[in-house]
């Protein structure tokens, strides 16, 4: 079995690079603009709560950023007009204009807020080979983890962010990434770290 060039991201107050503190203290800046909707999310919303594993592609063929985004979308149901897509595509394209979302040890974290979709959706892609996402550490990308987040959804979306780092900097998740054979075995990895098990 190939081994992937993937690390778990350390911790901000641990880290070693500007950039992991930078993108921590937007993410605190930007948390002082939510409006939780308990009603409909618990105040915590967790990874486990909204992926599926028809969205989890253990094989991502592309090897730059573009084709990437492409083959990731292609995992969404009910998308079959080619403009919505386009649509979505470009919406993410604009976020990456703004700053890469590769934020280095092998991971990367496209990311939009839109009104094409009507709630969050998270997808995973896993390149054996490597995707060029313009990374702050120059490496390439093997975990892609995509998020769609309604533009006027009161989801607690920083939350579902915050989830996602602390599950990629879990080593059993790098683990189970890195060996899985199926989808069942990543939704498997993030339900025991979720649950203290891992």
């Amino acid at each position: 079995m190939q081994n992937l060039h993937l690390s778990s991201p350390p911790h901000p107050e641990k880290a070693r690079f500007p950039w992991v503190n930078k993108m921590a203290r937007k993410l605190l800046s930007l948390r002082l603009n939510l409006h939780l909707d308990i009603g409909m999310f618990r105040a915590e919303v967790m990874l486990s709560n909204v992926i599926r594993k028809d969205l989890i592609c253990l094989d991502i063929k592309s090897r730059d950023k573009v084709g990437a985004l492409k083959e990731m979308l292609d995992m969404l149901e009910g998308i079959d007009h080619s403009f919505l897509k386009i649509r979505l595509f470009q919406n993410l394209l604009n976020r990456e204009g703004l700053e890469s979302t590769a934020i280095g040890h092998g991971v990367a974290l496209p990311h939009c807020r839109t009104n094409l979709v009507d709630f969050p959706i998270v997808m995973i892609g896993r390149s054996r080979k490597g995707v060029d996402f313009e990374s702050p550490d120059g490496k390439p990308v093997h975990l892609i983890i995509m998020v769609l987040v309604p533009q006027s959804s009161n989801v607690p979306w920083l939350d579902l962010i915050s989830d996602i780092m602390r599950v990629i900097r879990n080593e059993t998740f790098i683990r189970a990434i890195n060996l899985a054979r199926t989808p069942e075995e990543v939704l498997q990895a993030i339900s025991d770290i979720e649950q203290g098990k891992a």
